[in-house]
């Protein structure tokens, strides 16, 4: 996974219930970006899901 460098105000790391194997990663960065990435625990593979421009917005929790 290729990730853009940069500053990282908020991380936040999930373990939904309904898939154990799987963690949630949410970055949140200074440019106002939210980028959510993917992590399957059993094959330590990581996927890029979803990126969010939440420069007008403050995220508090996922």
């Amino acid at each position: 996974v290729i990730v853009a460098a940069g500053p990282v105000s908020v991380l936040s790391c999930v373990a939904p219930s309904k898939s154990p194997n799987e963690i949630l990663l949410a970055v949140g960065k200074g440019s106002g970006l939210l980028e959510v990435l993917s992590c399957d625990i059993s094959s330590g593979e990581i996927k890029f899901n979803r990126q969010f421009n939440a420069h007008d917005q403050v995220v508090s929790y996922l």
